[in-house]
């Protein structure tokens, strides 16, 4: 973006999408959305979809977390479609932990309606399960299962060194949250 004489941040009425997912028929891109208000401020993100023939956006709902006045809610680290492309999955991060509102959110495409899935509370409860004491720093990236009965997901914290992360996925229908068998590296000394 080009700089507006004396302007920090981009001008009002600019758009930026991050975090673009395709739709399983190539129809439609998922994304972050947010737009620039007046004195450089963000307005608050929504998740929102592209036509791909017409280019015409669709806001889905606001980002979990937000309130009136407060653009910087959070950010998308995932977004992944649902086999039938009837459904979005997003994993959602803020700067401060927000328990209520970060993990994993599923999105009805149709009618933007959210559910939280996966809490932070959940997540950290499922890494305790492998690694006792590390501190959970974000929950992604998603995969959908083939059939759709099932969601992947990563958890743990990847700006520790060691980085301390698992797979684990949770199944849609009775929301158990089961840690992957993931096959031991060759340097492990266990």
């Amino acid at each position: 973006l080009a700089a507006v004489e004396g302007s920090v941040g981009p001008p009002p009425g600019v758009s930026i999408e991050v975090q673009p997912a395709w739709s399983p028929d190539g129809t439609q891109i998922a994304v972050e959305r947010t737009l620039t208000g007046e004195n450089e401020q963000f307005a608050p993100s929504t998740f929102a979809v592209f036509d791909v023939t017409s280019g015409v956006a669709r806001d889905l709902a606001s980002l979990p977390g937000h309130q009136d006045g407060v653009a910087d809610a959070g950010s998308v680290l995932s977004l992944a479609w649902s086999p039938d492309g009837a459904t979005l999955a997003a994993s959602v991060r803020h700067r401060e932990a927000d328990p209520e509102n970060d993990g994993v959110w599923l999105i009805d495409v149709e009618s933007g309606e959210l559910e939280h899935l996966v809490s932070l509370t959940d997540a950290e409860a499922a890494l305790h399960g492998i690694y006792a004491d590390a501190a959970l720093n974000a929950v992604g990236p998603l995969s959908w299962s083939p059939d759709g009965t099932r969601l992947l997901f990563w958890a743990g914290n990847p700006t520790r060194t060691p980085v301390v992360t698992w797979a684990f996925w949770i199944g849609l229908e009775d929301r158990a949250i089961t840690a992957l068998p993931l096959p031991a590296h060759p340097n492990d000394n266990e």
